[in-house]
């Protein structure tokens, strides 16, 4: 027998409750005033993000140029439809990519 079938209702819906918070980012544990280590670690995270977005921009520019110059004329001659998807998944993640 698991300690789930010894669990009362009520205790099943509790943790039904808990679940649906926790899902939706709003668990018990959650400080409502962020300790200044919380804040500390999330304004790492956001920098760790910002530089690997830059990082992707700066790959995505260089990717842009060297496929303006050398792949995309011989991939439009080949296959002018995979040119067209390439160059806008390209562009999407460049544009997408930047940081402000």
């Amino acid at each position: 027998m698991s300690k789930l079938d010894q669990a009362t209702l009520a205790q099943l819906e509790q943790s039904l409750i808990f679940i649906e918070t926790a899902i939706e980012g709003e668990y018990l544990g959650r400080a409502d005033n962020p300790t200044s280590e919380y804040v500390a670690s999330m304004e790492r995270r956001i920098g760790f993000y910002e530089y690997n977005m830059k990082l992707i921009h700066s790959h995505t520019t260089a990717m842009k140029r060297d496929f303006e110059g050398a792949i995309f004329p011989t991939l439009k001659t080949t296959n002018p439809r995979l040119y067209g998807i390439a160059r806008e998944r390209l562009h999407i993640a460049h544009m997408n990519s930047k940081v402000y």
